[in-house]
């Protein structure tokens, strides 16, 4: 239900394409240009490495 929401409301803008795999396979298909698809894959990447900041920043590491 929460991809079902999320195509919902974003896939006219994404098309849809909420991880690498999609993006690539929507490509391929011929759905989205090639010209394209630097863009959901460099999103993806920013994202993943701002999460995974703000996990660290987070979660500091107990001293023992």
């Amino acid at each position: 239900m929460t991809v079902m929401t999320g195509a919902f409301a974003v896939g006219d803008i994404s098309g849809g394409a909420f991880n690498p795999a999609v993006a690539l396979g929507i490509t391929v298909m011929g759905i989205s240009s090639w010209s394209n698809i630097w863009m959901y894959l460099v999103a993806d990447l920013v994202g993943g490495a701002v999460a995974a900041i703000i996990f660290k920043m987070i979660n500091v590491p107990s001293s023992t």
